[in-house]
């Protein structure tokens, strides 16, 4: 019996495995295809035809092995094996068995980024495609890791075709390393119906491409010799419009039977058999990009004759591209019009510069499809591809360019609006640069706009640059809010302010402004970027973004508020502040202040960050194994008790709980965290709950522990909760309606009013919280926070709670803000309650308001800091008469008992930088930070006297340089602190002559313009700044 099967090399999982069955025998009978892994049955396929299940002589049937399971020892490359009986009744009558390959990809997924190399603070753009085998859109998700293998963010495709579009920015303390995206597939063995006969064709000796519409001829021969008798067969294939069908036809010195196979990566995508002299196909989308033909058939003497012929198939009729223009100018807007074959297909454009046609990806493509022509570049390529639920993926194989030409104008415009114009002139020869010295005296605070403009006969060019004009002394800021209530039986209410600046204020540096808000979260809602005035950069103040976000979300969703602009701002935060933190867990699981460089985790900020990205799963991808790793960390540090210990160094020093017997406040503060999870461990809990309770009901615990424990209590329901209230409702101290707790420190007490208000509410007693929600309410900062991490963070959780139940939608009111200098009116309704309204006002005393939520913020440079010192603080300034180098040797040392961590903020002489070859990071010294005109560093601690040396150099020639402040403090109490200034012994009485020289003669107002010879052209520059250095470049 004569038999042939033909089939794909590799078997892909999750998708059927095609056969091509041609059986010539003389009776009807049934094959069967069993695919094998050792022992192991993977696919089987009864392959029949007709009701009886039997297979016609000479006929070419396509079928299809489903899949029945996938064997855990199978991997990519491993060989299965593929037998092949054929039957006659229940008699085998034939049998083989090949080797196949196995691949667990069946998908393909394209990823592509406009850049392949990224800074810390870029925004990555990301474009990821994922095709089936035929070429159909698959929709599932695409994974963003970071270099430490945790899922920073998660995008579905199922709504786009299985295109994802995105834009991920990545912090400014972001990882280095390789960042992975992976498209995820999941896969499964499925049973899918027989392909029907609708192909497409075309042969790789003649037009390699079809084109939708168009025709185009060939042959295919097959030749053979039988001794000397020679037999000839010829098929032709006349007349072939794709998509619709195409014809073959053939013709011979015999009679034959003929079949055909069509495959296509690696499968059998169409088969069958035909004895006519000839036959149609329509093309199939599964073909594309290639495919390979091939036609057998046996004579009457049993030869086998066949021939194979190859395919290109071409996709990119389904979408164009056309420029506006074919050549524009630098600056011109040109327009990109991209069109597709069928509605509803996503769309996605490359735009691309050349330069000297090397491809420079970093045009900005904006979504309307307008497009400013940049410099730099020659021209510029634009590449499409369209995604369809029918047609599936097509694309444009060329780019479609436009290219960019000059023209030179000359251009000499009058600044009407400019207060100081000073020339110099500047010879600049070819392929060289030239620099000008040009001294600057601002004369106002604030930002100032500098132009500098170059100009000559051949051409013109300008540049405008903003310089930050700040005035000397140490930035103080007095800021008072009043929380003001109308009684029903009034109609008006009046409230006066005054405030007096002290003897040493900077003169012009006083300002004043006076917000009014009608929620009692929107003034902290519209500073959400800036609560606190404090560095970030470990691993408990990173969360002062994410954390907050979190609760005015969690506020959005509870009040029924849609305000998509405000919850996409919010997500933007916590994306950020997620992917920072992450580079704070720790190889174990845990999170300590500077993640893998400390000695252990610690459980305190471990919680913390458990607790904030548990309350955030909700609204983002949080990677599941980074909350495991966590949990899994904290529960091996509970003792048998219940309790949590601390094992790495507290850094908030309030956990230490003085009066307790234990560690009761971190023990309430993990069970807080713990039960932010619904599947959270019952016996642990339970455990720490009774430690709890039985803390509460011995009575020595400290007011700090006590607060923290009603809240937790109150999260699980206990009746203890209420007991742990009602001690410190008489421990509390009272003025007025307001409820705080002294002695404690003013961030402690931040916090403890607020873990009581968030135990009140979640036991559902609002009124009784009402007197901690109008204290927190008015301690608040100028800008909507706290003085810490953790004060403004427990705060804004609950006023955000409170504010979500109570509302203030209800409200129509006029406040009039009134001085003997102005007087500013104000509405406050339903329509605009939660919106910011501010006004600069006079800085006067005896400002008086009307009604509700009002604010009033001083702020004033004064030159010395009157506040009392916690810590002891020498600095020197060693600068040997060197103007452009400076040695800075700070020393401190703490005069109270014990600080938490500790920020020293040093801020550096104008146009002075800390020098590149700066090493200062010690044990005591765990980060430096550099930012705009000043240098932070986080110590540890200083119980001894510490001493910094910091190497300084000069950057931009200043005149005359004022003092800088040197600032150091307990991050977790920033009133411990003290101040201090310093300075050059040089630079105050240099002056701009000293860096000009010769150059300063030069400085006159007036433009002036000259030529030379033609390799060289004189330049004239129209600006105001200390020192520019300009390059031109020219051909001659």
């Amino acid at each position: 019996t004569l038999y042939l099967i033909s089939g794909p090399e590799v078997v892909h999982t999750g998708a059927p495995t095609p056969l091509a069955v041609t059986v010539f025998a003389d009776f009807p009978g049934t094959v069967t295809a069993e695919l094998g892994h050792g022992s192991t049955k993977v696919s089987f396929y009864l392959c029949s035809r007709g009701k009886n299940k039997v297979f016609l002589t000479g006929i070419t049937v396509l079928t299809l092995m489903s899949s029945l399971q996938i064997p855990d020892s199978l991997t990519q490359n491993s060989l299965l094996n593929l037998t092949v009986r054929g039957y006659k009744g229940n008699s085998v009558i034939f049998t083989n068995t090949t080797t196949l390959s196995f691949s667990p990809r069946n998908v393909s997924t394209f990823i592509r980024t406009d850049r392949s190399r990224y800074h810390p603070g870029d925004t990555v753009k990301v474009r990821a495609m994922c095709v089936q085998l035929d070429n159909h859109p698959y929709k599932d998700r695409v994974d963003l890791s970071d270099p430490s293998g945790n899922i920073v963010d998660r995008w579905e495709s199922t709504a786009n075709l299985g295109i994802v579009l995105q834009e991920f920015p990545l912090s400014h303390t972001a990882p280095l390393g390789r960042w992975v995206m992976a498209a995820t597939v999941n896969v499964g063995w499925l049973l899918l119906s027989p392909l029907h006969n609708t192909f497409q064709l075309t042969f790789h000796d003649f037009p390699p491409t079809l084109k939708p519409s168009l025709h185009f001829y060939t042959n295919v021969s097959y030749y053979y010799y039988h001794y000397y008798h020679k037999s000839q067969c010829q098929s032709l294939l006349d007349t072939v419009l794709v998509p619709p069908l195409f014809g073959l036809h053939s013709s011979g010195s015999q009679d034959t039977t003929e079949s055909r196979s069509v495959s296509s990566k690696g499968q059998v995508v169409a088969a069958g058999t035909q004895n006519s002299s000839s036959f149609s196909l329509t093309p199939a989308l599964s073909w594309a990009p290639a495919a390979c033909v091939t036609v057998y058939c046996i004579l009457s003497d049993g030869e086998i004759i066949s021939d194979t012929a190859q395919i290109s198939i071409s996709q990119d009729s389904y979408v164009s591209l056309n420029w506006s223009s074919e050549r524009a100018q630098p600056g011109e807007q040109v327009s990109l019009t991209v069109t597709g074959l069928e509605s509803r297909s996503q769309l996605a454009v490359t735009v691309m510069g050349t330069q000297d046609d090397a491809l420079q990806p970093d045009v900005n493509f904006k979504e309307e499809g307008i497009i400013l022509v940049p410099d730099g570049i020659t021209s510029m390529g634009a590449l499409a591809l369209v995604m369809s639920e029918n047609l599936g993926l097509g694309f444009t194989l060329v780019p479609q360019k436009v290219t960019k030409h000059f023209t030179f104008l000359f251009v000499l415009t009058h600044r009407k609006d400019a207060s100081v114009i000073s020339a110099q002139k500047v010879t600049v020869e070819s392929q060289a640069s030239a620099s000008a010295l040009f001294p600057v005296r601002p004369l106002a605070l604030g930002e100032v706009e500098i132009s500098v403009d170059a100009v000559s006969a051949e051409a013109s060019d300008s540049l405008v640059c903003r310089v930050m004009v700040k005035p000397e002394g140490v930035e103080q800021y007095f800021s008072q809010t009043l929380f003001l209530e109308m009684e029903p039986e009034k109609q008006n209410k009046s409230t006066a302010l005054s405030f007096s600046f002290p003897p040493n204020v900077v003169p012009g540096s006083q300002r004043a402004r006076v917000v009014l808000v009608g929620d009692i979260l929107a003034l902290s809602i519209n500073n959400l970027d800036s609560l606190v005035q404090l560095p970030l950069g470990c691993g408990e103040q990173n969360m002062i973004h994410f954390a907050p976000s979190v609760y005015v979300i969690q506020y959005l969703d509870t009040s029924n508020q849609d305000d998509q602009e405000l919850r996409s701002k919010a997500l933007a935060y916590m994306m950020e502040g997620y992917q920072r933190q992450l580079s704070y867990q720790r190889e174990d699981g845990s999170f300590s202040a500077f993640g893998n460089s400390d000695t252990s985790g610690s459980t305190w900020l471990t919680a913390f960050v458990l607790r904030c990205f548990l309350q955030a799963q909700r609204y983002m991808k949080i990677d599941q194994n980074v909350l495991d790793r966590a949990v899994s960390w904290l529960l091996k540090r509970q003792g048998p008790q219940g309790e949590f210990s601390e094992v790495g160094r507290l850094i908030h020093t309030e956990m230490q709980g003085g009066l307790d017997k234990g560690p009761v406040a971190l023990t309430a503060y993990v069970l807080i965290a713990l039960l932010q999870d619904e599947n959270y461990t019952v016996n642990s809990v339970s455990l720490a709950r009774k430690y709890l309770e039985d803390k509460v009901s011995s009575g020595v615990i400290s007011n700090y522990s006590l607060c923290l424990t009603a809240y937790a209590l109150a999260l699980v329901s206990s009746p203890v909760s209420f007991t742990a209230l009602t001690q410190l409702s008489k421990r509390a101290d009272y003025m007025g309606d307001s409820a705080f707790f002294l002695p404690e420190l003013p961030s402690a007490q931040i916090e403890m009013a607020s873990y009581v208000l968030l135990a009140h509410i979640n036991r559902g007693s609002l009124f009784d919280g009402i007197t901690q929600m109008k204290w927190l309410s008015t301690q608040r900062n100028h800008l909507g926070g706290y003085g810490t991490t953790q004060d403004t963070v427990v705060a804004l959780q609950a006023l955000a709670s409170y504010a979500a139940f109570s509302g203030a939608s209800a409200i129509n009111l006029m406040v009039n803000v009134s001085s003997p200098e102005s007087s500013s009116l104000f509405q406050i309704n339903s329509t605009n309650y939660r919106t910011y309204q501010s006004q600069e006002v006079h800085p006067l005393p005896g400002l008086n308001v009307f009604y509700h939520l009002e604010r009033e913020t001083f702020s004033e440079n004064q030159q010395q800091a009157a506040d009392e010192e916690a810590f002891s603080l020498r600095i020197d300034a060693a600068d040997g008469g060197d103007c452009n180098h400076m040695m800075l040797s700070v020393c401190t040392s703490q005069l109270i008992p014990h600080t938490g961590m500790v920020i020293l903020d040093v801020a550096l002489l104008s146009g002075f930088t800390l020098s590149p070859e700066a090493a200062v990071q010690s044990a005591v010294i765990r980060k430096v930070e550099t930012a705009p005109e000043k240098v932070i560093l986080y110590l540890d601690s200083v119980s001894s006297e510490v001493c910094i040396n910091l190497p300084l150099v000069r950057n931009y020639k200043v005149a005359r340089v004022h003092d800088a402040v040197v600032h150091v403090y307990d991050y977790y109490e920033p009133t411990r602190n003290a101040m201090s200034t310093y300075n050059s012994r040089v630079l105050p009485g240099v002056d701009a002559c000293f860096f000009c020289g010769a150059n300063c003669d030069l400085c006159r107002p007036g433009i002036t313009i000259a030529m030379s010879a033609q390799s060289m052209a004189a330049y004239s520059f129209s600006c105001l700044f200390l020192g520019l250095t300009v390059f031109l470049f020219l051909v001659s």
